[in-house]
């Protein structure tokens, strides 16, 4: 091949995005890159990530899908056409009310050459209060959050979900409470990100990553969250989960119920459901979005939250129950670690549980 054959020839394409690549949304043009495909990036800035003419590109179909809120497709020619193949697109990640684009999926190259699936990212919102006595975080889900947790059709056709519908399918109550933390002590601009190693209800076990931010807005702080699958290898992930499920099946043989719960707020809500949740507990108190106890039990409550920093407790509460009524069981309560928190307690509740219909039914 001769010098002129070479400077005919065009230049091989350089197309870094190879794969669907997840961007946390953040203000003006400050976007990070916080997932190539299934693989964490820590954050990245865009400048990081993309070079003059294509940082300029990508911004802008960043900048118009956040915008409409809706799928963006450009073509590009020239110089970023070279850099990032002739076709960029660019797919919304919403918050659950579908109010604010809090990631965007972007995706470069040749559409005739097999682009990759977009990958599944779910999205929640924490809703944190700043009252002096707080009530517990409120958890608010989309479907793909659902369907990443591994929730079955069964249990997705309600209009709450709470912390448990989370928790309950992290294996690993380590990272559960790493994350409750996180939550709980987060302020404005704070941005943090994990594991989850989830045990589905469908079969399905996966290590779920996730990115989060916490932002101040006129209706008050919350924390916007976007999770994915990070393609761990199936055998990895059920060999990292095998302290959790003998301790679930040790516990589900008992006969007994166990919960872990956070007693750091006004009222103590349910974290985590070791077993099964008590049969015929509402929505709300399954969930750990409400507490729902009868209101002529919460001076035993009160009393209990305060000794069980001494020792374990133990007495018959009422749950309400869905459909009406009240659940009454025996429990017996203890903090899980005090060394680790003195605010997280487990609840071991017999399986003798009395259904009493509403005192004016």
């Amino acid at each position: 091949m001769t010098a002129d054959a070479l400077v005919r020839a065009p230049a091989e394409p350089t197309h870094p995005i190879r794969e669907w690549t997840t961007v946390f949304a953040g203000t003006g043009d400050e976007h990070q890159v916080v997932a190539e495909g299934p693989k964490h990036r820590d954050w990245r800035k865009i400048g990081n990530v993309f070079r003059e003419p294509a940082r300029t590109a990508v911004l802008g179909l960043i900048r118009k899908c956040i915008a409409d809120r809706e799928l963006k497709i450009e073509t590009f020619e020239g110089k970023v056409a070279d850099a990032l193949g002739p076709v960029g697109a660019a797919h919304p990640i919403l918050t659950p009310d579908k109010s604010v684009v809090v990631a965007v999926q972007i995706w470069s190259g040749d559409p005739k050459k097999n682009p990759p699936d977009r990958p599944n990212v779910g999205a929640w919102e924490w809703v944190l209060s700043s009252e002096d006595n707080p009530p517990p975080p409120q958890l608010q889900l989309d479907p793909g959050a659902i369907e990443l947790i591994g929730m079955s059709a069964r249990h997705q056709d309600r209009s709450v979900f709470g912390p448990a519908d989370l928790y309950t399918r992290s294996a690993r109550l380590s990272d559960t409470l790493r994350h409750v933390r996180q939550i709980r002590d987060c302020q404005a601009k704070d941005r943090f990100d994990g594991t989850f190693t989830i045990r589905a209800e469908t079969d399905v076990t996966r290590e779920l990553r996730y990115a989060e931010r916490c932002v101040e807005g006129p209706a008050g702080r919350r924390v916007r969250g976007i999770c994915w699958d990070a393609g761990t290898d199936e055998a990895l992930v059920h060999e990292s989960m095998l302290d959790a499920w003998l301790s679930t099946m040790l516990a589900s043989t008992s006969g007994m119920y166990i919960a872990v719960g956070d007693l750091s707020y006004q009222y103590p809500y349910w974290l985590k459901w070791v077993t099964e949740h008590v049969p015929g507990l509402g929505h709300g108190v399954s969930t750990g979005q409400t507490f729902a106890l009868h209101e002529e039990d919460w001076p035993k409550i009160i009393e209990w939250v305060q000794q069980v920093r001494k020792g374990p407790v133990s007495g018959t509460v009422r749950a309400r129950r869905g459909g009406g009524g009240w659940l009454k069981a025996e429990f017996r309560g203890f903090l899980l670690d005090p060394l680790v928190s003195d605010s997280i307690g487990v609840a071991v509740i017999s399986p003798e549980i009395e259904t009493i219909p509403d005192e004016d039914s």
